[in-house]
């Protein structure tokens, strides 16, 4: 007695049967991917937006313009931290989700995989190179 055929999407290429893929759940990668951009634009919105924060008038009466000078400089040290926890996050989720994705997929091409660590890597390196200009910048002595 001869078996039944099998379906095509259990057939190969060439004919040999194959075993069924597992049903890839790429939303989970779309989502953890999302939450990386999302961080990695409000950190670049508040970092973008301090400017837009008038400093204090110059005022005759010293000891306000002094407190209102003091709540300036603590308002944009603020957003600046702000701003560099945000995109810090954004680096440490997207390579921990770009090395889950490489792993999770064995059955990409080794292209792809490599490109979900590196991108994420060479995001990383491009803020820190950042941070350390801005820190030289910030720091210079005479």
């Amino acid at each position: 007695m001869q078996s039944p055929p099998e379906p095509e999407s259990m057939q190969s290429a060439i004919g040999a049967p194959t075993k069924p893929q597992p049903e890839r759940r790429t939303w989970a990668v779309v989502v953890m991917f999302a939450l990386v951009g999302a961080l990695l634009t409000g950190g670049m919105a508040v970092l973008q937006g301090r400017p837009l924060i008038e400093p204090p008038q110059d005022n005759t009466d010293y000891e306000r313009y002094r407190a209102e000078y003091q709540a300036y400089l603590r308002t944009q040290q603020f957003l600046t931290f702000a701003g560099f926890v945000l995109l810090d996050l954004a680096a440490f989720l997207g390579i921990l989700f770009g090395v889950y994705a490489a792993v999770r997929g064995p059955d990409l091409p080794d292209g792809v995989r490599w490109s979900f660590v590196l991108g994420p890597l060479v995001l990383a390196g491009f803020l820190l190179l950042g941070f350390l200009m801005n820190l030289r910048q910030s720091y210079t002595f005479p």
